[in-house]
């Protein structure tokens, strides 16, 4: 087989894919054609491979190839951790669509079990030639968010991991005051908690860091030697 491999996705469409430059091994993973999308308006499809490490809920990574002369080349990458199934849709009818997916930065914050940490919404842009998160443009989905956040307080699962989630998400929409008097009105029970563990969140929802751990761009390639 080599160093190219051959994806299929579920309707049967193939790419193949040079390994040769890339410095991780695809034998050892699971590598499969998610599909394609035109990312950037250009009228040409991009190709959008999955690749899983394996494991209990993880991990995802989205590679996204575009066909430049005979060869595809890597534009760049997407980790999502244990979120999977992203959705490609314009959603600013702008012309160039923008990947929709979860966002598990909180998945066991603190002592939280899996089931009860909170996913918060992700909306991940193309632009100028590098991806890049822009949830916060799209307001009125947080405000959806927040509601429903709000509508599954009875839910059964720990209370703290559905204030988190209210919390981070106004931080997120830039209105983390608001956010207080809601955690204080809303969830009583969990204000210590939060407080105690609020600068650990501000850091897990930090821009920077997660552009460094869920962003790269270009080709994944060993550094060569220099001259």
């Amino acid at each position: 087989m080599g160093a190219e491999w051959t994806l299929r996705d579920k309707h049967n469409n193939s790419t193949v894919i040079d390994f040769s430059e890339t410095s991780w091994n695809p034998h050892l993973s699971s590598l499969d054609l998610y599909g394609c999308a035109d990312i950037d308006n250009d009228g040409q499809f991009e190709a959008v491979v999955e690749y899983r490490s394996g494991g209990a809920h993880c991990c995802y990574t989205y590679f996204i190839y575009r066909k430049v002369e005979t060869q595809l080349k890597l534009i760049g990458s997407i980790y999502l951790g244990n979120s999977s199934e992203p959705i490609f849709k314009d959603m600013d009818n702008d012309g160039i669509m923008e990947v929709l997916t979860l966002d598990d930065r909180l998945a066991y914050f603190d002592d939280l079990c899996f089931a009860c940490s909170p996913f918060l919404p992700l909306i991940i842009c193309y632009r100028n030639n590098s991806f890049t998160n822009c949830t916060a443009r799209f307001p009125e989905m947080i405000e959806k968010e927040i509601q429903k956040t709000l509508n599954q307080r009875s839910s059964g699962f720990d209370l703290r991991g559905n204030a988190l989630k209210y919390l981070a998400l106004h931080i997120i929409f830039k209105k983390e005051a608001d956010g207080w008097i809601g955690i204080r009105k809303y969830y009583p029970e969990a204000s210590s908690w939060l407080k105690e563990h609020f600068e650990e969140l501000k850091k897990k929802l930090d821009k920077e860091e997660f552009m460094k751990r869920n962003i790269k761009e270009g080709a994944m390639t060993k550094d060569k030697p220099k001259k």
